[in-house]
């Protein structure tokens, strides 16, 4: 018998330009090496050791920031399936991997999380099953704003299944988790495990915004987003020269103000595992 021909499927490759995230503040480290009243001019070990501890915190919160911001493009990738590139002197279309709308929903009525007819475990298992049959990725990781959680936690379906969840049953080391984070528990069945997670950002308006909006349920598989880092070019000795990594120090004598500048750089891009990887729902309906 002939074999039988398979056929390739049609795909595209997109490229995408990552944004530029520049921080910049005026550097102090040298200010430690000012000789002082009864001196050397050399200074003395002290003086070296509280310099280099200055420029140390001075890229700490340099790096701090570019993190930060790193964590708002990706809590906006899988809130809303895309990435706003807006800031100084930038305005460009958003990027987007094309996550389909479907695992984006908002549960009302009866179905909302904060109404006792809900289920959430046959949510968490319908979404499951709808990554898995889009992407053959399986979900092993919920996270719970604080209202979802407090919704979660009072259901009696819930309170059922957690009452044989506990933590030195199920998992012997849970996984390692930031400031923010809390676990709660597991869906054996379903190898689930649950989180909560709050945080905030200062918006351009100078308000305090949520990093994942409350009353909203993230479910992916952990360690499903990557990061990939673009080339940064910027002079060096009135030369344009590429450098490539995480980030990019870079320091000078700004001489019109007469003060000496740190600036540390970035140019980061958040790529999901698939880009239907990821369910996002809104599950708690507002009066």
């Amino acid at each position: 018998m002939p074999g039988v021909f398979l056929g390739r499927d049609e795909f595209s490759i997109t490229e995408f330009e990552p944004p530029m995230i520049k921080p910049v503040r005026t550097a102090h480290a040298n200010d430690v090496f000012q000789q002082g009243f009864g001196q050397n001019i050399y200074g003395d070990r002290a003086q070296k050791a509280s310099g280099m501890k200055t420029l140390v915190g001075e890229l700490i919160e340099l790096d701090d920031a570019i993190t930060r911001k790193e964590n708002i493009m990706l809590a906006e990738l899988i809130t809303t399936g895309k990435m706003s590139i807006q800031g100084k002197g930038v305005s460009r279309e958003a990027i987007s991997y094309g996550t389909d709308s479907e695992n984006f929903e908002t549960l009302t009525g009866t179905d909302a999380w904060n109404k006792e007819t809900s289920n959430p475990l046959a949510d968490l298992e319908r979404w499951q099953m709808l990554v898995l049959k889009k992407t053959g990725i399986l979900i092993d990781s919920v996270v719970l704003t604080l209202k979802a959680k407090e919704a979660f936690m009072g259901n009696e379906k819930v309170k059922e299944k957690l009452k044989y969840t506990h933590v030195n049953e199920v998992r012997v080391e849970p996984r390692k988790l930031g400031d923010g984070a809390s676990y709660i528990g597991t869906i054996p069945e379903l190898n689930l495990d649950i989180y909560s997670f709050i945080d905030w950002y200062t918006d351009d308006k100078g308000d305090e915004v949520e990093l994942l909006p409350d009353g909203g349920v993230l479910a992916c598989r952990s360690k499903s987003v990557t990061v990939h880092y673009g080339a940064i070019s910027q002079m060096v000795k009135g030369t344009n020269s590429i450098f490539t990594g995480e980030r990019i120090p870079k320091h000078w004598v700004d001489e019109d103000a007469d003060v000496e500048k740190i600036r540390l750089s970035a140019s980061p891009l958040p790529v999901l595992e698939d880009a239907d990887s990821i369910i996002f729902a809104t599950v708690i309906e507002e009066a």
